[in-house]
């Protein structure tokens, strides 16, 4: 059961003919009871290892935010900045057993946060405009986390961001749209981390990024091009280590409209992602209570290549509107983990090795408008293939996860007091293993469908969403919610009734797969709920 509130409260005051203060202040305070039961099968350690684990625990959050903005928005000149703060003071607690053993989980996960958003916008005339955006902010999380051993995980993190940039944009040749991006982003990040009588170890990481970044668009009768390059000077600081590196990142798309009705686009672009703090650090960090991660020790850059191919079609008229999409992903310099078991302890490992990640998808949807029963139909599908390596056992292998995906979709309102939307989804995913097909994964398949009733008899207004899931081959349970909404509006007042799980389904049992293991959890539900709500306009 939970027990939430939220207060909120927001002042807006015009100053002038062009500008405006807005001061906005919220808090949310929520207290969280239940129940869980997950089984975890570890396919990467030897004997297929199975922890099940069975929680009662305690969720307490208390966060509150406050934003400050003033906006001008003039003919020629537009200005907005925003101040915003940010603290809570959440924390959990539970009870768990798991392989029989009795512990405690306690976290504090704390946050707080400043930061300063600006934004300037200058019109010059002649289709020609200067921007400056500016940031800076600063992100603070202590937190602390009782580990299976007994001991206390103590993190302190801070991180501090700045950056600014200053675009210039006017048109070439009556065509040519040209535009001009310079600016820098500054980072620093550093945590602090120790147990219960034991030294704080530290470690720290600066990134600053200086770019530069020329865009052109024009478009000459069917085609329209789009083209960008970003040009990045990076220099990275970890401990001892200090790494700077010039990167650049190009982008294209050509837009090409066939007919009035038919279009096709096609992209490509290149972009990097420099290593973080916590996946470089050599010190073993748990985010769970049973559970670590050590980094690489050193830097590392994935890079990502991204092509998309879309034929588009729209027929206003008819009602009719349908796309298709093929993708193409490769990440590269992906770091590969070892995992080991100590007991109940799951720790992953940076290996040293890297491996690319590669993802091909085919997607597309068919919609038709129903104008006697303004309605909607529309049905869609996806089939995604990943590929990528893992190390399995002490030895890196070559795996293919498949993802397939049906759906279909229809909304009608053949009365004008009474409509429905239908939505089901049908998924089936599998796990392959290139090298050893003895570490397969039996497949997935689950279907979700959800039903909605809406009812409008003067002021009465009667809601009643139905929520099914369930599986052919049994790796999830067939689990069904319904909830019923019946208010009553006049110009003054509105008085409801909401009635939850009316059905009193007890549990929702959901089943997942990845390289590492296979995870069933089971959620324990409140069975019935009741609110009543009223509410004045004054």
């Amino acid at each position: 059961m939970n027990d939430s509130r939220l207060m909120a409260t927001n002042w807006l005051r015009k100053i002038g003919k062009d500008g405006s203060v807005r001061l906005q202040l919220s808090g949310y305070l929520d207290q969280t009871t239940g129940n869980r039961t997950t089984e975890t099968t570890y396919s990467d350690a030897l004997g297929g290892i199975i922890m099940r684990e069975t929680e009662h625990g305690e969720n307490n959050a208390s966060e509150w935010k406050g934003e400050l903005e003033y906006k001008y928005d003039g003919k020629h000149l537009y200005v907005s900045n925003v101040i915003g703060g940010y603290i809570d003071f959440n924390n959990s607690w539970a009870e768990t057993q798991i392989n029989s053993i009795t512990l405690r989980q306690e976290a504090s996960p704390h946050r707080r946060w400043i930061s300063d958003n600006l934004q300037i916008v200058k019109s010059t005339g002649n289709s020609q405009s200067l921007q400056l955006n500016g940031y800076a902010g600063y992100n603070y999380q202590p937190g602390t986390l009782l580990l299976a051993d007994n001991t206390v995980q103590h993190v302190d993190q801070h991180d501090a961001k700045v950056s600014t940039s200053l675009t210039f944009q006017h048109k070439l040749l009556k065509r040519l749209n040209v535009s001009y991006l310079a600016g820098f982003d500054y980072s620093r990040q550093k945590f602090y981390v120790w147990h219960e009588g034991t030294a704080r170890k530290n470690d720290g990481y600066t990134l600053l990024n200086t770019h530069v970044r020329p865009s052109l668009s024009m478009k000459t009768g069917a085609l329209t091009y789009n083209a960008s390059a970003d040009i990045r000077l990076l220099n990275r600081h970890f401990g001892a280590l200090t790494d700077t590196r010039l990167v650049a990142e190009p982008s294209l798309s050509v837009l090409y409209k066939m007919t009035a009705r038919l279009q096709a686009r096609v992209s490509y672009d290149y972009g990097v992602a420099p290593s973080s703090l916590p996946s470089m650090t050599l010190i073993p960090l748990f985010d769970s209570y049973r559970s670590s991660t050590t980094g690489t020790g050193d830097f590392f850059m994935s890079g990502r290549h991204k092509g998309l191919l879309r034929m588009e079609y729209s027929d206003p008229l008819r009602g009719l509107f349908c796309f298709l999409d093929g993708l193409f992903v490769c990440q590269d310099m992906m770091p590969v983990y070892n995992s080991s078991l100590n007991g109940i302890i799951y720790h992953r490992e940076a290996t040293g090795s890297y491996s690319n990640y590669q993802t091909w998808l085919l997607k597309g949807r068919v919609s038709k408008s129903l104008g006697s029963m303004r309605g909607l139909v529309s049905v869609n599908g996806d089939v995604q293939s990943n590929h990528y390596v893992a190390m399995m056992r002490g030895q890196q292998q070559a795996f293919r996860s498949d993802v397939y995906q049906a759906g279909a979709f229809f909304s009608l309102r053949p009365f004008g007091f009474l409509s429905i939307e239908e939505k089901s989804l049908y998924m089936h995913s599998k796990l392959v293993c290139k090298d050893n097909r003895n570490l397969d994964r039996p497949a997935l398949r689950c279907f979700k469908h959800n039903l909605k009733l809406y009812l409008t008899l003067d002021k009465w207004q009667i809601g009643w969403t139905h929520d099914i899931y369930h599986s052919n081959d049994h790796s999830v349970s067939f689990t069904y919610f319904s909830d019923l909404q019946i208010s009553y509006t006049t110009k003054t007042y509105e008085i409801g009734m909401m009635m939850g799980n009316i059905f009193g389904s007890n549990s929702y049992e959901r089943r997942l797969t990845n390289t590492d293991a296979t995870v069933c959890v089971v959620n324990s539900l409140r069975p019935r709920e009741l609110m009543i709500k009223a509410s004045l306009n004054l």
